[in-house]
Formats: structure tokens, sequence, C-alpha cells
């Protein structure tokens, strides 16, 4: 299903979304900001399904760590430095998604933006690990 992002979308529903499709309007909007894609259910569903598929928060931490101090040339040159991890503990998926989204980094400021969601699908996964949620 595309992804709307200005519906509410139900648990379940975050779990079905498919998170490659997230990229499709790239990182950065014409305002230079995410895209609403990511901002909103993107980060949301990214940090469901990577809990739900066994992803540990700390390793979502030292992924947006990494993407954080890395420079455009080193991105494109060590993409596997925010991937490798992931694929050696079995969530290839989720470092497709990565992938994905790295593809769409054309310049230093969507590298930035890039991280910066990187860190909050972290602090999202962060918070539905150490509060009480609704499931339904």
């Amino acid at each position: 299903m595309p992804i709307d992002a200005f519906r509410d979308y139900t648990l379940q529903e975050q779990r079905d979304l498919d998170l490659l499709q997230l990229f499709d309007s790239g990182i950065r909007g014409e305002d230079g900001r995410l895209t609403p894609e990511l901002q909103g259910v993107g980060v949301v569903a990214m940090a469901v399904q990577a809990l739900d598929h066994g992803v540990k928060v700390d390793m979502l931490g030292r992924i947006a760590y990494a993407a954080s101090k890395a420079t455009l040339e080193s991105l494109r040159k060590y993409p596997e430095d925010l991937t490798e991890e992931l694929d050696k503990r079995g969530h290839g998926h989720f470092a497709d998604v990565i992938r994905a989204g790295m593809a769409h980094i054309h310049t230093q400021q969507d590298g930035i933006a890039f991280a910066r969601w990187l860190s909050l699908v972290h602090q999202m996964a962060r918070t539905r690990t150490t509060q009480p949620t609704q499931d339904e």
C-alpha cells in the first residue's frame, strides 16, 4: 500500500507498511526538511517493525550515531558502516531500508537529514521499549 503521510495508521498497518516506499519522495522536501512520510509514519513504522523483528534498540542507536558522524564522502565510500551489523545479525530487510535511504543522499544536507531520521527511529524504538503502549 502506498504511504499516505497525512493519515493515521493502526499499529497493524504500521507493521504491514513497505518500508522501502518511505523514500519514494526522497529524503527532504522542497523546504529542506524531512519528507512528511519520513517524519511521521516512517519513524514509527520503522521502529515498530524493527523491534518486532528483534532489532535491538542499542543497535539502532549505533547506526544513528554512525550516520551522524559520517560525511557525504564516507557514506558513499563505506555504506556498509551503517548496514553491516544489521546484515550480520540477520536483519537484512532493515539494512535494505537504510540502503534505500542512502541511495537518496545527494548532498551533505541530505546526509544530515537522513542521520536525523535514523536518530528519530532510535528514539521512537527506545520510547516504545520503556513505556507501556496500547497495541491496538
